[in-house]
């Protein structure tokens, strides 16, 4: 029997627009994020999708409210699916850490391997997320069901299934508002598709890694 995980990045936020490294920081979308959210709203409503969870922030809860609305289900905010802690780098501009801070350099470059001042690791940060999928995968065997999140611990969650490697590059973190398919099946999760984003057209987003 297969259960199928949709996990979406959300919309462009207003720091994705000025390269502010925000993490687990709440902010909101911006107008470029708002549009976005309606095109996964789009793209998912014909999914039959009998539950949609998410980050707690913002910016993910807000990514697929048009959703929840569309299809009459409430979006559930979950801390297990939260941007990792990112310490002392969150709420600085991606130019000054650039100048300040050597890890953020290599996190910029391997964002897998670096260790923020103060801050959440990616394994940490996988396995949290995942635990809290495998008890999604358990309710709703055989269903299909949403999960909204952020490009870092999305990262982390393909190289925690073995689907990307802990040598992942920075070009490697899915696009703000794109939609990764998992398939579980015989205790296995498997990536139909990673970081799709053609619905979106004209509307996709610069990236920015934050």
């Amino acid at each position: 029997m297969e259960t199928i995980i949709y996990i979406t990045r959300h919309g462009e936020s207003i720091a994705n627009k000025t390269g502010t490294f925000t993490g687990s920081t709440n902010v909101p979308l911006s107008e470029l994020g708002r549009k976005q959210a309606q095109k996964i709203c789009e793209f998912l409503e014909d999914k039959n999708i009998v539950a949609i969870y998410s980050s707690p922030l913002s910016r993910a809860v807000d990514t697929v409210s048009p959703l929840g609305e569309k299809i009459g289900k409430q979006v559930i905010a979950d801390d297990r699916f939260i941007e990792l802690h990112f310490g002392r780098w969150e709420g600085k501009e991606k130019s000054y850490l650039s100048k300040n801070d050597a890890e953020f350099n290599k996190w910029c470059k391997f964002p897998l391997l670096a260790e923020p001042t103060e801050g959440e690791t990616a394994k940490f940060a996988a396995e949290r997320f995942i635990g809290g999928m495998d008890e999604l995968v358990k309710k709703h065997e055989g269903k299909s069901f949403v999960i909204s999140a952020h490009g870092g611990i999305i990262l982390s969650v393909m190289c925690g299934i073995g689907y990307l490697s802990e040598n992942a590059s920075a070009n490697d973190i899915p696009r703000n508002a794109s939609v990764t398919k998992l398939i579980y099946r015989d205790g296995k999760y498997s990536v139909e598709y990673y970081a799709y984003e053609e619905y979106l057209k004209e509307l996709k987003a610069d990236f920015k890694y934050v």
